[in-house]
């Protein structure tokens, strides 16, 4: 009888064992993706004579995480455990920035903190984002306050909020997800390379 109760209990064991090999071969494996730069059109005025400074740019705290967001009603987030950002988001959004700007002001001195902090500088952008995410309905949304200091610590563009969007394409995808968000960062670029050129 104890023999029989026992191959029973190691019958079990196996079953069971067993199922959640079944289970794990069958989750779906964890997906990748990077921001990237958009290559924004060139400011009408180059700033090939200026070093831009990058940073610090921060993101908030809801986005400190691997897994992409995705904005429902009434401000609720989903966050996709299968689908993840290769790379810290703070980081990644700062590098493309960096590029984008590059492009859109026209010149190769731009530089992120720290990297750039014994060098000298005209310019600093510094940032603040609270959204940077895609909704159900495929609307990429930024939302940044920034403003630009020049080598002495003076401001000379004020600080000021503002909105870039852009559409994935539906159904929603990641791939479709990063490029749109890519994509908003490329408008923020372009948008300070505009008000940069415009300082004499």
């Amino acid at each position: 009888m104890r023999h029989n109760y026992r191959a029973h209990f190691l019958a079990l064991i196996a079953a069971s064992a067993a199922s959640t090999l079944v289970a794990c071969g069958t989750s779906a494996p964890a997906r990748f993706f990077t921001l990237s730069a958009s290559m924004p059109e060139p400011s009408q005025v180059s700033l090939a004579d200026r070093v831009i400074l990058v940073g610090p740019i921060e993101l908030p705290e809801y986005l400190d995480r691997p897994q992409m967001a995705v904005r429902g009603e009434q401000g609720e987030i989903t966050f996709l455990e299968f689908q993840r950002w290769a790379e810290p988001l703070q980081a990644s959004f700062v590098t493309v920035f960096t590029q984008d700007l590059m492009i859109a002001a026209g010149t190769q001195q731009v530089v992120a903190v720290p990297l750039a902090q014994r060098l000298g500088m005209d310019f600093q952008v510094l940032a603040r984002v609270s959204r940077f995410d895609v909704d159900q309905a495929g609307k990429a949304t930024l939302v940044v306050q920034w403003y630009v200091a020049d080598a002495q610590n003076k401001v000379v563009i004020p600080p000021r909020q503002a909105i870039y969007n852009r559409s994935a394409p539906l159904p929603l995808k990641p791939e479709g997800s990063a490029a749109a968000l890519s994509g908003t960062i490329s408008d923020f670029a372009a948008d300070v390379a505009g008000r940069l050129a415009e300082i004499k």
